[in-house]
């Protein structure tokens, strides 16, 4: 209780950027947005309490979007992704408990590198469109070959995201006590939404052609229920659904194991070990709840510029919480 005013600060930056980034990932996948609500807030609530990570944020990761993106169109649907979801889920909850994450070392750097890169390179040329105020069924082809049409209010609001991360990831932002401790995400995501409500009312019609975001509108319990979507609970048996289950939840978990956050550096090798077999099991219950509930893989990475002066678990129940109040 000590520390209640940092705690619930904390968790309404971390809430502010996560919101957005839920909203987008989900956006990128070709899910609905509430998806990517969902889950957040599974990874806020389920994983972070179990995990034993004191800096990590748990939830959507956009180096995941490629392979969402790729198992569902393989399998065919979102509730067959949905049951290789479980399974992920359920395999990562079983490597947890056999303590398999310090096998993670002989998986070699320049193999989870190689991945993170690919999919960052597909994650720009994804975005690139959507930078340039295309439709949402332009892709870079046509941008290239000049079929697309461009927005200048786009391009500038995207330029003007990207000038703001930049900038505070400078010397000057950093010198300034004041603004250092702001995120730079949070800023670029509060200039976009300044910028659309005040084209909104001067300019109205540069946005109309603009993909935009929109959440559904629950009246009822039931209503919220009834948009969940269930896993195909019979596929279990498909031999393609059974090889998807290793994809979704564990895409990412090499990264996560193998590079430690800059907190967990400085203590014992014997105790990097245990915490990279530990964060098997929580991101497995996390990912076994995902499926059951219909939502995405949940994925966890360590920020401990956000912790030096609040403890997690309070920072990640209040975010989690104002996310759950949000919907």
């Amino acid at each position: 209780m000590n520390t209640l005013r940092q705690d619930s600060l904390a968790g309404i930056v971390v809430f502010l950027v996560a919101l957005p980034l839920c909203l987008g990932i989900a956006q990128a996948s070709g899910l609905p947005p509430f998806v990517g609500l969902l889950t957040g807030i599974i990874g806020g609530l389920v994983v972070t309490a179990l995990s034993p990570s004191r800096f990590a944020v748990s939830g959507p990761a956009a180096g995941l979007v490629t392979i969402v993106v790729a198992a569902i169109e393989s399998l065919g649907s979102f509730s067959l992704f949905l049951m290789a979801l479980v399974l992920a889920g359920a395999l990562q909850l079983l490597f947890g408990i056999l303590r398999a994450g310090r096998f993670i070392s002989l998986v070699p750097a320049s193999v989870i590198k190689g991945m993170l890169a690919a999919i960052g390179i597909l994650l720009i040329m994804q975005q690139i469109p959507v930078a340039l105020g295309s439709a949402e069924e332009t892709g870079l082809v046509d941008i290239v070959k000049g079929n697309a049409t461009f927005s200048l209010s786009a391009i500038a609001v995207a330029a003007g995201g990207l000038l703001v991360l930049w900038l505070w990831g400078s010397p000057l932002i950093r010198r300034v006590k004041s603004l250092r401790w702001i995120p730079g995400p949070l800023i670029a995501v509060l200039l976009g939404c300044v910028t659309t409500v005040l084209m909104t009312q001067a300019a109205p019609q540069q946005l109309a052609t603009l993909p935009r975001i929109t959440l559904p509108a629950f009246g009822s319990l039931g209503d919220l229920l009834g948009e969940l979507e269930s896993p195909a609970w019979s596929a279990w048996r498909n031999p393609s659904g059974v090889g998807g289950g290793g994809n979704p939840g564990a895409g990412r978990q090499p990264r996560n194991l193998a590079e430690p956050g800059g907190a967990e550096k400085s203590c014992a090798r014997k105790i990097r070990r245990l915490r990279r077999t530990a964060k098997w099991s929580p991101r497995g219950v996390g990912n076994l709840l995902s499926g059951v509930l219909g939502a995405m893989p949940i994925t966890a990475g360590d920020r401990p510029q956000l912790g030096e002066r609040q403890q997690r678990r309070a920072k990640q129940t209040v975010e989690s919480l104002s996310t759950a109040y949000c919907c």
